[in-house]
């Protein structure tokens, strides 16, 4: 026993003192950043405009600042591709498309940090003094599509159009082909160009991928495996301020206006950067926070670029999305200690079991929020996060009407008496998956919840009462097949109470009508649905 006492010995100094030298990088980043601000470059993928906002309004705030990060936002320039700046290291972060999963295919480190745009503002744009009507009206058309646009491709196809029924022109990244009637269409962002046909009072379709199911995200920041695993801290902290950024500029668009034209570009006026940021603001639903990444989403997505042949069958996301949790690569640490002394390889593997221990916690605090805040049962937001939510969408300022439905199933009751609380649970998750399943296509960011035992709340954004009316007959129809749960057939209904937000109504007054518009449902007959007032 003498003769290990040596060894113990060297394992009580060599130990701590390897833990520490672990855990350097995590405390050395931090307080390097309070001596001087850390440089960050970050590539836009085109020129100074609304699409930015947040990034501006970071800057301009000093939330790069307090974080210890001194930023450079650049615009793209002509014939770069904005993308390689950050894979070739001219820049830490960037702004990118869903491509940057072509990216990923092939081995390139790069890592989506966060989606700014729930919905993607490429379209087709084309004149309406060409006969062109419908999307089928292009063929024999001339169209420019812009490089980085296969949810484009994809919306043709799904059409049953492919680039041989029509004449497929480089594009020149400027409306005046279009005045001009160089082409008769092309792919633009329906947040610009618009704009410009608006102003010379020309007729023009709009054409948008969305109106066939395909849903692609819009813009996203993202930066390479080696900024997380050499700067993790850096990049969490320019990811937050950032997403600040992003919250700033959508409550106060007007301000961030004037911040672009007066200090980044004149390109464009006062008012086609007010268009610019309505249309922009429309694609960041306020029911889902800035930055949320669905990974269902991401893989629909690679779905669509695999029927492209874009991506092979095997494509796995694994890696693509980046996490919170995320823990820096330490594998140089490792190497330089196992050169050492073999000791060192005994205490890494200690260092790396408190690494995953900490992982296991943050994963574990994660899953305890999710319980906190839905439903054990279907999954869906419980009543805690639904009202958090609706609450912070009454106090946003009102871009499209803000819709809520009260439901209460119909015919419950008499399936829980009658083939008891099993059957009855599964009855619940059943119309849960059906109600998701019915807005998932045209309402994607509506918030459904459950607030009851047999209760159903939702809010979303629609353009007027007739979408309200629309979204409410697709929950009726979703529930009004008979569910089989083993072998017993339960049929249920639904009464839906829909009230429209007026402007200074008060969360409980909103609630309290379409409540009473639920129950004005039960006493005409149940299985329908009735608005308030």
């Amino acid at each position: 026993m003498k003769t290990l006492a040596p060894i113990k010995r060297s394992l009580r100094i060599l130990i701590p003192g390897l833990l520490i030298a672990l855990a350097l990088p995590c405390f050395f980043e931090p307080l390097q950043s309070q001596k001087r601000p850390q440089r960050i470059r970050l590539q836009l993928k085109w020129k100074h405009q609304f699409q930015f906002a947040g990034y501006y309004a970071a800057l301009k705030n000093g939330y790069y600042k307090e974080a210890g990060l001194d930023v450079e936002i650049r615009e793209a320039r002509p014939g770069q591709e904005p993308m390689d700046e950050v894979l070739k290291g001219r820049a830490d972060f960037g702004i990118g498309t869903t491509d940057v999963l072509l990216l990923r295919a092939r081995r390139e480190p790069v890592v989506a940090l966060a989606v700014i745009f729930q919905h993607s503002p490429l379209a087709l744009l084309a004149r309406a003094d060409r006969g062109i009507d419908s999307l089928h009206d292009l063929a024999g058309k001339r169209i420019m599509i812009e490089p980085h646009s296969a949810e484009i491709f994809a919306y043709l196809q799904e059409e049953g159009i492919s680039s041989r029924h029509f004449e497929l022109l480089e594009h020149t990244f400027t409306i005046d082909d279009l005045l001009q009637k160089k082409a008769d269409a092309m792919s633009v962002y329906v947040t610009d160009e618009p704009y410009a046909l608006r102003q010379a009072g020309l007729p023009y379709r709009i054409f948008t991928p969305r109106s066939a199911g395909i849903d692609f995200y819009g813009d996203n920041l993202f930066t390479t495996e080696e900024q997380i695993a050499r700067y993790p801290g850096r990049v969490r902290d320019f990811l937050k301020a950032s997403l600040k950024g992003w919250e700033y500029a959508r409550k106060n668009p007007e301000e961030i206006v004037q911040l672009i034209y007066n200090e980044y570009s004149q390109r464009h006026s006062l008012e086609h950067l007010r268009f610019e940021a309505r249309q922009t603001l429309s694609l960041m639903p306020e029911l889902v926070e800035i930055g949320h990444m669905n990974p269902g989403r991401w893989q629909r997505i690679v779905e669509v670029y695999t029927q492209q042949n874009m991506l092979p069958a095997d494509f796995d996301l694994n890696g693509f999305l980046y996490r919170t949790d995320q823990a820096p690569d330490l594998t140089w640490l490792f190497i330089l200690f196992a050169a050492v002394s073999a000791l060192a390889l005994i205490a890494a593997g200690v260092a790396t079991h408190v690494i995953r221990l900490n992982r296991a916690l943050i994963l574990s605090h994660q899953k305890l929020e999710h319980m906190a805040h839905h439903d054990a049962l279907t999954g869906l937001p419980n009543r805690v996060l639904f009202f958090s939510r609706l609450n912070k969408a009454i106090a946003e300022p009102e871009t499209e009407q803000l819709v809520l439905l009260d439901l209460d199933l119909d015919e419950f009751k008499p399936v829980n008496d009658t083939f008891g609380h099993l059957v009855g649970d599964r009855a619940l998750q059943a119309v849960a998956h059906r109600f998701r399943a019915s807005l998932q296509s045209r309402w994607p960011d509506a918030l459904l919840a459950r607030t009851g035992g047999d209760e159903f709340s939702l809010v979303a954004r629609v353009q007027d009462p007739v979408e309200a009316a629309q979204m409410a007959q697709s929950l009726l129809d979703a529930v009004s097949t008979p569910i089989s749960i083993r072998e017993h057939s339960c049929q249920l209904g639904a009464s839906i109470g829909i009230a429209l937000h007026r402007a200074g109504e008060t969360l409980e007054d909103f609630l309290r009508r379409a409540d009473s518009a639920m129950y004005r449902s039960k006493a005409r007959g149940k299985s329908c649905y009735s608005f308030a007032d």
